[in-house]
């Protein structure tokens, strides 16, 4: 099933990661989804780094196929409308 950092809020979510055949990885329903219904909204499983140096030893300390999907998953956001762009 789906991955989550907590046992305390329920069941895990609705997607695990699964290698699609010849394509890599990536993050696939683990059941159906009902039109609408929210499956992801970032408050338990989205790391947020202080800055970017924390992400660069994050990523170099994984082996080289995991930080490849890291980086290909990774995105920059602003949290306020004159903030800062965080890195997730």
């Amino acid at each position: 099933m789906g991955y989550t950092l907590s046992d305390t809020r329920g069941p895990p979510p609705y997607y695990a990661e699964h290698s699609a055949d010849g394509r890599g990885r990536g993050l696939f329903a683990s059941r159906d989804i009902k039109k609408g219904e929210l499956v992801h909204d970032g408050t338990d499983s989205d790391v947020m780094f202080p800055d970017a140096m924390s992400w660069r030893r994050f990523i170099f300390s994984l082996p080289r196929n995991r930080a490849c999907d890291m980086i290909d998953w990774t995105w920059t956001q602003k949290l306020e409308e004159n903030g800062k762009h965080r890195i997730f």
